[in-house]
């Protein structure tokens, strides 16, 4: 960021801004994970899957959100599911723009998606190990993720990438 300020500024002439692996725009951290048309269908995903609990709130996501973790969440097992979301969704595209930044590998979005809803339902089976059956019930079945059959956890239609493919037209 300071960087762009001193370009724009023309105080300092020779920097070297670095352009977005996907989009060919400057390349900041708001551009990344907020504004990149490219990386945009993993914030879709989580605002899709954020929006389908039943408190009666509509997410929006905010640079504040991505910087900080910042939410106004009503309850404390709604706010542990966004920082959930946030941080995967910050993870698999940190990881793809390093991949392809510094192995020269490309993954497309389905990808992306693919590897977010795979670390999700990863995430989902360990809370189910190491918090308490009650809390589980109350943190993730507020959203339609999951449901436990004879004690085995079965993922809602959400967490299926045709299903997300339909809804969000993923490329």
């Amino acid at each position: 960021m300071e960087k762009k300020f001193l370009y724009i500024h023309k105080f300092a002439s020779n920097i070297r801004l670095k352009s977005c692996y996907f989009c060919g725009q400057i390349e900041t951290v708001p551009h990344l994970f907020l504004e990149c048309q490219f990386l945009s269908i993993i914030n879709r995903v989580v605002l899709y899957l954020l929006n389908s609990s039943c408190e009666p709130h509509t997410v929006c996501l905010s640079e504040k959100m991505f910087r900080f973790f910042y939410f106004e969440s009503f309850s404390s097992g709604t706010r542990y599911v966004e920082l959930v979301l946030i941080s995967i969704s910050r993870f698999v595209i940190w990881s793809i723009r390093n991949s392809y930044k510094y192995k020269n590998k490309y993954f497309g979005i389905k990808y992306a998606v693919n590897m977010f809803l795979s670390l999700l339902k990863f995430r989902l089976k360990v809370d189910l190990t190491r918090m308490k059956s009650d809390k589980y019930l109350q943190t993730w079945f507020l959203y339609d993720f999951v449901a436990l059959v004879n004690d085995q956890i079965v993922f809602g239609d959400q967490l299926s990438f045709s299903f997300l493919n339909n809804l969000l037209n993923i490329c």
